[in-house]
C-alpha cells in the first residue's frame, strides 16, 4: 500500500523520531501490543512524504511564506535521492477557468510577479477555484475577485503584482 505523510515537516519531533525509526529498521513498537510488542513494515508499503519547506524550516521565494518545523538530518536523508519538486497543475489551473480566459491570465501574471519580484505572498490553486466560484455563482467581477486577491498586499507589492509584462 501507499502512505503518504502529508505536510511531513508540520509534525511534531517525536512523532518524527518513530517515523524514521519505521523507516531506518521496517518496525516500529508497539508497547502497549503484548502479544505482537511491533508493527512490521509491508514489503510492498510505499511511505511518502509531502512538505512545502524540504524540511529546513523555512520556504523560498514564493514558498518562504511557509514556516514550519526544521526535519532532522537523519529524517532527510532517508529521503535524500527521492525527492520531487512538484509545482502548480496550470492545466488544472486552466480547466477551472475555462469559462473565464481572463481570470486565468490576470492570476497566472500575478503569480508570475509574485515569484518575480519575490513577494511574500501565495497565489495557489485555490485562488483560480475560488475566482472562478464567485464569479459563476456569485456574479462577481474579474475586478471585485482580484480586490479579494489583493486585499493584504501592501500598495508597493500591488504595485510590483500588477505589473505588465
Amino acid at each position: 500500500g501507499v502512505f503518504l505523510f502529508d505536510e511531513v515537516d508540520n509534525a511534531d519531533a517525536n512523532v518524527m523520531t518513530t517515523l524514521n525509526s519505521a523507516l531506518a529498521n521496517g518496525k516500529v513498537s508497539v508497547p502497549n501490543r503484548v502479544d505482537k510488542p511491533y508493527a512490521i513494515r509491508h514489503k510492498n508499503a510505499h511511505i511518502i512524504c509531502a512538505s512545502n519547506t524540504w524540511g529546513n524550516g523555512y520556504g523560498t521565494g514564493q514558498g518562504a511564506t511557509y514556516v514550519r518545523e526544521m526535519l532532522d538530518s537523519a529524517f532527510k536523508d532517508r529521503f535524500v535521492a527521492g525527492k520531487s519538486f512538484i509545482d502548480y497543475d496550470t492545466d488544472f489551473e486552466k480547466k477551472v477557468t475555462s469559462k473565464l480566459p481572463q481570470l486565468f491570465t490576470a492570476l497566472t501574471d500575478l503569480r508570475a510577479n509574485v515569484q518575480k519580484y519575490n513577494l511574500d505572498k501565495v497565489v495557489s490553486t485555490r485562488a483560480f477555484i475560488q475566482g472562478a466560484q464567485l464569479m459563476q455563482g456569485e456574479s462577481y467581477s474579474l475586478d471585485k475577485v482580484m480586490k479579494n486577491v489583493l486585499i493584504d498586499y501592501t500598495q508597493e507589492e500591488k504595485k510590483k503584482a500588477l505589473q505588465q509584462s
